[in-house]
């Protein structure tokens, strides 16, 4: 049986309106239009590849392209919005009645946008966490939050506190 977007069509009983048969029409005709022009686009791309070992080949005939393996393809996860991460940021250094370090504003994040790393390589955690760095330092250098003065001069044990003045989270004025 065949399946659309994971759940199986079911086969119409009866098909007593034109308009439905020429949309089915209409949307078969479209994905065999995308599959063609895929096909032409990998054909391309195979005889582009064929050229590229040829000239290899030709420049550096004792050299093993075929041990060569190609790199997976990695997407780029995209964590947050534009300034969204800065926001949740100040978000939780506000709703804070402590100053914390960045691990705990991390997993304040985590637990507020509902993230599971718990299945994620640690690469990508690094990355995530060093998206939440980057955000604080920025919002340091902004001063919008400070270093807490506990001595610590360690960045993992370094806390941060937000400016606060009369309740609203100002900039210092210099």
């Amino acid at each position: 049986m065949a399946r659309h977007f994971g759940k199986p069509l079911q086969k119409p009983k009866t098909i007593s309106n034109n308009h439905t048969l020429s949309g089915l029409v209409k949307q078969y005709k479209a994905v065999y239009k995308e599959i063609k022009q895929m096909k032409r686009d990998l054909k391309h791309k195979e005889t582009n590849l064929k050229e590229l070992y040829n000239i290899i080949k030709a420049v550096e005939p004792s050299y093993q392209l075929e041990k060569e393996t190609a790199m997976p393809y990695k997407t780029k996860r995209k964590w947050f919005e534009i300034g969204e991460c800065k926001r949740l940021c100040m978000d939780v250094l506000r709703n804070s009645d402590k100053d914390l370090t960045i691990t705990e504003i991390l997993e304040e994040i985590v637990i507020e946008k509902g993230f599971d790393l718990s299945y994620e390589p640690q690469a990508t955690i690094d990355s995530f966490y060093k998206t939440i760095s980057n955000s604080i330092r920025r919002l340091k250098d902004q001063e919008y939050i400070q270093i807490a003065a506990n001595g610590h001069t360690s960045n993992q044990n370094r806390t941060y506190r937000i400016l606060k003045e009369n309740g609203l989270f100002l900039k210092r004025a210099n």
